[in-house]
């Protein structure tokens, strides 16, 4: 039996090895960017000896979010939508919405993430500028009859919405702003800052 930083399966000191910094042992690759202002998302991802120490342990390696969208998304390309993606996530979470990154559905359409709350089902998109994407929000409206939207900042929001606007499409959306400022006030528990409808 392989013995991982000398510490064997099933052994107590396994609890010293694993409440220690797991990035400053080579475990796992931590970032903590900023995401709106002064907010930070801590993200986190085995390295590959992390992977190959939870094997030797026989625990069960799980790809985490921020690893699925470096694998399906470019997300090492594109670090923000990818940061923005996963802080959206987030954020649905503490409403007490379920996410799934990059859903799988049979349409001609790729959604970012699907949120779920109460039976309700929103196939949404984060979009980090407003440009001229009015064909994709058509499909989008065609696969679940109206549009959602993330956005990090109300005035990519507002962009996006004048966008769906002129396209006649009927949606939803939010921004990354306003819902971390939301967190401030428990009385208020929207995902969504603005709906409209088809004009």
């Amino acid at each position: 039996m392989e013995i991982i930083l000398g510490v064997l399966p099933g052994s107590l000191s396994i609890q010293q090895v694993f409440h220690a910094d797991l990035p400053a042992l080579g475990l796992a690759i931590k970032e903590t960017p900023y995401f709106i202002r002064s907010s930070r998302l801590a993200l986190f991802r085995l390295s590959n000896l992390g992977r190959k120490a939870c094997q030797e342990l026989g625990w069960p390696v799980v790809e985490s979010e921020w690893e699925r969208l470096i694998c399906s998304h470019e997300g090492l390309l594109y670090p923000r939508h990818t940061l923005g993606l996963l802080a959206f996530c987030w954020q649905a979470r503490l409403r007490d919405w379920w996410t799934e990154l990059l859903p799988q559905v049979n349409a001609s359409v790729e959604p970012d993430v699907l949120v779920s709350k109460g039976g309700v089902d929103i196939y949404a998109e984060f979009e980090i500028r407003a440009h001229e994407k009015l064909e994709k929000w058509k499909k989008i409206c065609d696969f679940q009859s109206f549009v959602a939207l993330c956005s990090f900042t109300p005035k990519t929001r507002y962009g996006l919405i004048r966008e769906c606007k002129l396209g006649r499409l009927p949606g939803v959306a939010t921004d990354l702003h306003t819902l971390t400022h939301m967190n401030c006030n428990p009385e208020i528990n929207s995902l969504w800052a603005e709906k409209w409808k088809q004009r």
